[in-house]
C-alpha cells in the first residue's frame, strides 16, 4: 500500500481514473483520499483492515479539518474499541437545505439560486420529511412519477444529482448518517451517438450572416445620423469598419474559438483574460464543475477580445449590457441569424460542439480536449472520438499482414 504526504494542490491537481482509486496519507496513518471517475474527491479514515469511516467531501472540506477528523476517529478507535459514530442532527430535508446548504450553495456555486429553485420545485413531497427518514424508495418514487410525467431520463438524473449533493452535503455536516444513494441505480441515459456541430459550409454562412448583419448594423447608424443631423440632434459615435456593432459576433466568434459555456462567457471579466500570455481564464466560480482550467487564445480569438476592448468594452464583465449587468439571453438575435444561415436545429451550445469537434478532427488528443472543455467525467468527451477517422482508419489497418 503506497502512502504519500497530502497537500491541498496534491488534492486539487489529482486525475480521475476508469475506476475509483484510494491515495493514502502518511500522516495521520488512517487519513485516506478517494477519487472517483466523475472527478469527485472524498475523506476516509481506515480503522482496520477492511474497515473504514467516511470523513467528508474534499470539495467543501479542508485538508486541515479531514486531518483532525482522522485523528479523532483514530483516537476513539483506540480508546472505545471502534470510532464513536454520533448521533445525526434532527432536521427535515426544507430546513437543512434553507439553514445550510443555500448558504454554502450561493457562495460556492453559480446560478445557486436558480438551483435551489429547481430543488424545491422537484421535492416539495420531501421537504418536510426528516433527513433520516428518506429512503431509496423514494427516489425510486420520484423517478417512476417523473418517467410517468414524461420527462427525459436526462432530465431526471439531474433533478436526482442536485438532491444528491444535498444528502451529501448532510452526511458532512452530521445531519445524516447513510446516504439512501448508495448503491441507486439511476435511469439510464440514451446515448444516440449524435453531436451537433457546424460542418465547413454551415460555419461558412453562419460567418457570412453575422458579416453582413454588422454591415447592416454600421450602414443603420450612418443613416440615423444623417436623420439626426439634420433634425439638429446629437450624433451617436460612429461605428469603425473593424468594430462590432454589438455583442453578437464576438460572443459566437469567442465561443467557436473556447469552447466556452453560454453562462461562462456570460459571466466572463476582462481580467480573467491575459492578452500578454494569449490565455484565457475560467475560474472555478463561474465554472459548471466549480474548477478553473486556462483556455489558450488562438490568433482570431485573441483579435475578437482586443477589437471587442477597443469598441469601449474593458471593464467588468467582457459582454454585457449598457448598465454593465450580466446579459440574460441572445435567443431573439441568434434564431434570427441561424434562420438567415440555413442552418436548423442548431443550439448556442452546439458551438462548444464544433470547437471540440474540430480539435478532434485534427488529431487532437481526447485528453487535451477534456481539459479545454472541463470535463470532470471523461465519458462526456469520448463522444467525439469517432470523428477522427483516420486514427481508426490506421489501427484497423495494422490488422492486415502483408
Amino acid at each position: 500500500m503506497a502512502t504519500r504526504k497530502l497537500t491541498p494542490r496534491f488534492i486539487q491537481n489529482a486525475v480521475p481514473r476508469g475506476q475509483p482509486y484510494d491515495v493514502y496519507a502518511s500522516d495521520p496513518h488512517g487519513l485516506v483520499l478517494r477519487i472517483h471517475p466523475s472527478g469527485r474527491k472524498a475523506f476516509y479514515c481506515q480503522i482496520a483492515r477492511g474497515k473504514r469511516m467516511r470523513i467528508g467531501d474534499a470539495s467543501v472540506m479542508t485538508l486541515q479539518r479531514a486531518e483532525y477528523r482522522a485523528r479523532e476517529i483514530l483516537n476513539e478507535s483506540d480508546d472505545h474499541g471502534n470510532a464513536i459514530r454520533r448521533d445525526p442532527i434532527k432536521s427535515t430535508l426544507g430546513g437543512f437545505v434553507e439553514a445550510h446548504y443555500a448558504p454554502w450553495l450561493r457562495a460556492n456555486r453559480r446560478r445557486g439560486d436558480k438551483t435551489l429553485a429547481d430543488l424545491k420545485r422537484c421535492f416539495t413531497a420531501l421537504y418536510s420529511k426528516r433527513l433520516t427518514d428518506i429512503t431509496r424508495s423514494d427516489l425510486d418514487r420520484y423517478v417512476a412519477t417523473r418517467g410517468d410525467e414524461g420527462r427525459s431520463a436526462a432530465t431526471i438524473v439531474r433533478d436526482m444529482n442536485n438532491l444528491r449533493s444535498v444528502l451529501r452535503r448532510a452526511i458532512d455536516a452530521n445531519y445524516l448518517r447513510e446516504n439512501p444513494f448508495r448503491g441507486w441505480e439511476k435511469p439510464e441515459v440514451e446515448d444516440t451517438g449524435v453531436t451537433r456541430y457546424l460542418d465547413e459550409d454551415e460555419e461558412a454562412r453562419l460567418r457570412t450572416v453575422l458579416r453582413k448583419r454588422d454591415a447592416a448594423a454600421r450602414l443603420g447608424r450612418i443613416r440615423g445620423n444623417r436623420h439626426r443631423a439634420k433634425r439638429g440632434y446629437e450624433l451617436l459615435p460612429e461605428i469603425p469598419k473593424d468594430a462590432f456593432p454589438d455583442h453578437l459576433t464576438p460572443m459566437v466568434l469567442v465561443s467557436i474559438n473556447t469552447g466556452l459555456r453560454y453562462g461562462e462567457l456570460a459571466a466572463l471579466e476582462w481580467p480573467a483574460v491575459d492578452f500578454r500570455a494569449k490565455v484565457l481564464t475560467v475560474t472555478g466560480r463561474t465554472a459548471k464543475g466549480a474548477k478553473t482550467r486556462h483556455i489558450p487564445l488562438n490568433a482570431e480569438a485573441l483579435d475578437v477580445l482586443m477589437r471587442w476592448q477597443k469598441s469601449g468594452a474593458g471593464k467588468g464583465l467582457v459582454f454585457a449590457n449598457p448598465d454593465g449587468s450580466r446579459i440574460g439571453s441572445v435567443k431573439t438575435a441568434w434564431l434570427k441569424v441561424l434562420d438567415d444561415a440555413e442552418i436548423p436545429s442548431f443550439r448556442w451550445h452546439d458551438l462548444r460542439h464544433t470547437f471540440a469537434s474540430k480539435l478532434v478532427q485534427r488529431s487532437v488528443d481526447l485528453a487535451v480536449v477534456r481539459d479545454l472543455l472541463g470535463h470532470g467525467d471523461f465519458k462526456l468527451t469520448l463522444r467525439y472520438a469517432h470523428l477522427e477517422p483516420k486514427q481508426k482508419a490506421d489501427a484497423v489497418a495494422r490488422l492486415v499482414t502483408e
